[in-house]
């Protein structure tokens, strides 16, 4: 992954010195393909920057733990006895949480793209639209933050027999209700453009850019405001409190013909 967004960066990056130096167009096309291609590139940088770093740290904990061929879980210290048992089928609870967790990191990846190119369309092709610019602005920092984090809290979905602040159940929904509440900001604040630029009659109208972006802002709203509260619910149904209870101690996780629950973790 990190060779090929290095590739695909070098490509955008590349093409620059052609689209950012050629004339402008009376519609500002040549400007809109520079900050995109701008954009793109430095964006397919950073995820090859995020990927060859993250190579290094499972190479370099790996080869701490014995090697390669070592699981990943078991270099955290989440599996106890390792020799002796064998991680046990996804619990139902797990695969809900796994499924709204991927979803929304999808949705933020999306989001991300649509945002940028509303963003860049607002301010190169549609001419000065500043209210536009800064919205889109925001949609797109929100988006990088929704699916960074969903990525990484979805790494730590699954990880019931450690303690970090990361797994807690507290940790999960507070990210996932500052997310949703964010997006119902943004969303409504996309409404406010596409009623002023979807009613005017102008052949550069951004309005086709940010239906897309403000739909997707409220499907972002929904998904985690769904998941935030699938979280809070699994943990009161099950008698724990959030800032107490691993997100994942109630999903019955079973190794081998062993089923241990958070209250073992201190034991392990």
């Amino acid at each position: 992954m990190a060779v090929l967004w290095l590739a695909v960066g070098i490509m955008f990056l590349t093409d620059l010195r052609y689209s950012c130096t050629s004339g402008v167009g009376s519609e500002g096309l040549f400007q809109a393909w520079c900050g995109l291609g701008a954009t793109v590139g430095a964006l397919a940088l950073l995820l090859c920057l995020l990927s060859t770093g993250t190579t290094f740290s499972v190479y370099w904990v790996a080869k701490k733990s014995g090697g390669l061929h070592c699981k990943l879980l078991a270099q955290d210290g989440d599996l106890i006895y390792l020799h002796k048992t064998q991680v046990g089928p996804m619990p139902s609870a797990t695969k809900v949480r796994t499924t709204l967790y991927s979803v929304i990191l999808v949705f933020g990846l999306a989001q991300n793209i649509l945002a940028c190119f509303a963003t860049v369309f607002s301010n190169f092709v549609a001419g000065d639209r500043i209210p536009s610019v800064v919205f889109g602005s925001l949609a797109t920092l929100t988006s990088l933050l929704t699916w960074i984090l969903a990525s990484v809290l979805l790494s730590y979905n699954r990880r019931p027999f450690i303690t970090r602040n990361l797994t807690k159940a507290s940790t999960h929904f507070g990210v996932y209700t500052a997310l949703s509440l964010l997006w119902l900001a943004i969303m409504i604040m996309f409404l406010t453009q596409v009623r002023v630029n979807c009613g005017a009659i102008n052949d550069l109208n951004p309005c086709p850019t940010y239906i897309p972006a403000t739909a997707m802002s409220f499907v972002l709203c929904i998904l985690l405001g769904v998941t935030a509260a699938y979280i809070y619910m699994r943990t009161k149904k099950c008698g724990g409190t959030l800032s107490s209870s691993n997100v994942a101690e109630f999903d019955g996780e079973k190794y081998g013909d062993m089923e241990l629950h958070g209250a073992q973790q201190s034991n392990a």
